[in-house]
């Protein structure tokens, strides 16, 4: 992956995010009170671990790409998932499906 295309590939990531959480607030899947907020956290988490390797100029891996983007994916729907008593370590029942 060049460089170049990575910035892509993370914003295209988000916004593929974006609309997949559209679709699943309205299927009942996730509690949204401000779309707004919770577009910017997904962003945020499916980024964080890339700040860093961005911010000194360096280029993630797609392991590191695909790692960061499961991890906010993971944080993001049990902040905001319908059901909140998945237990650590287990799926959410959003990811089981998929």
């Amino acid at each position: 992956m060049r460089e170049c295309n990575v910035d892509a590939a993370v914003i295209g990531a988000g916004a593929g995010g974006l609309c997949a959480a559209a679709r699943l607030a309205h299927g009942g899947h996730l509690t949204i009170d401000d779309p707004d907020v919770a577009a910017r956290q997904f962003l945020g988490l499916v980024n964080a671990e890339l700040q860093t390797t961005f911010m000194l100029g360096g280029t993630p891996r797609e392991e590191d790409i695909l790692r960061s983007a499961t991890n906010g994916v993971r944080t993001f729907l049990r902040a905001f998932g319908a059901r909140r008593n998945v237990a650590v370590g287990e799926r959410h029942p959003v990811l089981a499906e998929a």
